[in-house]
């Protein structure tokens, strides 16, 4: 069995880790070859897939220009295997392989990584071409939506929980963690808001962890509000365990979401976790072990930990319980490959 793994790039986002950790799930198992593939050039993550042994296929798509020369490549690469399994992660690439399906003889399993698609276009094209996946993966059952195939398989994410043992140093100044890409899913510009309703009250700064095409609107909406003392960026980085180690609570205000790897990685570490309640979060983390909040009441809920941070350990200790239960990587990768194997005898 061949297994293809293929994404839209190797940035830092949780479904690139998702990817870094199956491939890396792929390479211990004898009965199971794999390649990763990219479609753009966005590489922040190859070297860690080079240390591995693995060398990931960059398409080159970034225009019209290069669409068909990155198909063409990307043809050639399925079929250069039998017993082809093509796992896509996020839009493009199930798109990428729709194209191919009728030419060159794969299995598809898609996994889209959110619960909400905020283009319609794109929900009526994941709703009429159901037929060519053969497999759509959720991370709960209440997270199925209609533009998916009726019989989808829950899988949830998993981390490999042998990283997560940086012993916690609680920082003097409160230091809230917002992990992430810097786009409009992960609501960046409600940072700011947020200092501003609590810069009176308490002593605290956020560390922004990430890139994407809202860090420079974040940091100049920063600069016109004078809040430069608020915030540190350190951008893209793969240190994440010391870094949770080194910081009070995550602060996750989304506007949608899947299941964010970095909410798991904050319950390995212990770390107190401020959320507002999108996509699958309320299915696997519930307001004994976090704090889930709307986005009006988001600063209040961070409040009540900068005074009861005693508690806000509590709960994240319970959560930690969890996530070292239910959500190990090897749980997670048996089930794709149950998967895998399972499409290839159909």
């Amino acid at each position: 069995m061949h297994v293809i793994q293929l994404i839209t790039g190797l940035s830092g986002g949780g479904a690139e880790n998702l990817v870094y950790n199956l491939t890396k799930m792929n390479l211990q198992d004898e009965k199971v070859t794999c390649s990763v593939v990219y479609i753009t050039n966005k590489d922040k993550l190859r070297p860690r897939f080079e240390e591995m042994g693995v060398s990931p296929i960059s398409l080159g798509i970034t225009s019209k220009a290069n669409f068909l020369s990155g198909l063409k490549q990307y043809y050639h690469i399925i079929k250069q295997n039998k017993n082809t399994v093509v796992h896509a992660h996020l839009f493009h690439a199930f798109f990428l392989s729709c194209l191919l399906k009728p030419f060159v003889s794969h299995k598809i399993v898609f996994t889209l990584h959110n619960d909400f698609v905020r283009s319609k276009l794109r929900r009526f094209f994941l709703f009429f071409t159901r037929g060519l996946r053969d497999t759509d993966v959720i991370f709960s059952k209440k997270s199925r939506t209609w533009y998916q195939k009726s019989n989808p398989v829950v899988i949830a994410n998993g981390i490999d929980l042998s990283l997560y043992n940086a012993p916690m140093q609680k920082p003097e100044v409160f230091t809230c963690l917002f992990l992430g890409r810097l786009e409009h899913q992960k609501n960046p510009l409600y940072l700011v808001d947020l200092v501003k309703k609590l810069k009176d009250k308490h002593k605290f700064k956020i560390v922004v962890v990430g890139e994407g095409n809202m860090r420079q609107p974040l940091e100049d909406l920063i600069a016109q509000q004078s809040l430069q003392d608020y915030f540190e960026f350190l951008g893209f980085r793969q240190d994440i365990p010391q870094i949770m180690a080194n910081v009070s609570c995550l602060i996750t205000p989304s506007l949608w979401e899947g299941m964010p790897i970095s909410i798991l990685e904050a319950g390995a570490c212990g770390l107190p976790i401020v959320t507002t309640p999108v996509g699958s979060i309320p299915i696997f983390l519930s307001e004994d072990a976090a704090y889930l909040t709307e986005l009006p009441n988001f600063h209040l809920s961070l409040q009540h930990i900068m005074g009861h941070y005693d508690e806000a350990l509590e709960k994240a200790a319970k959560f930690k319980k969890e996530v070292y239960e239910k959500f190990d990587i090897n749980k997670c990768y048996l089930n794709y490959k149950l998967i895998y194997q399972s499409v290839l005898k159909h």
